[in-house]
């Protein structure tokens, strides 16, 4: 997606680069946590939609619970077989159920059900 498509559709989109050449210069979290803040004091509502390394989105997942905000993590993982028979690509969560995969469930997973340190 292009950020003129996103304007577009009323998206607010909010950017972060490690070298600052887009947005705001650190980590996606520097970017986010201020958008969130803002938000909740202003009473708009948010949803997290994000795709990315491993690390980044466990951050990520931190802060939208932190703040109790909606998240949606779409997860990078080796996908070896693709109908789930492999368990490569297992993802830790809450239930009934200790693990769902990548594969077959996902890869998108609410943040809240993702078990992350």
């Amino acid at each position: 997606m292009l950020l003129d498509d996103l304007a577009a559709w009323g998206v607010a989109a909010n950017l972060a680069t490690e070298d600052g050449s887009a947005g705001v210069r650190g980590y996606v979290t520097a970017a986010l946590a201020p958008r969130l803040d803002a938000a909740k004091r202003t009473g708009e509502a948010v949803r997290v939609l994000a795709c990315g390394p491993t690390p980044m989105l466990a951050a990520v997942r931190r802060l939208v619970l932190e703040r109790g905000v909606q998240a949606f993590l779409c997860l990078e993982e080796n996908m070896a077989c693709g109908f789930g028979v492999c368990l490569g690509c297992a993802v830790p969560v809450y239930g009934a159920k200790p693990y769902r995969y990548c594969c077959t469930d996902g890869p998108v997973f609410d943040a809240r059900e993702v078990r992350w340190p």
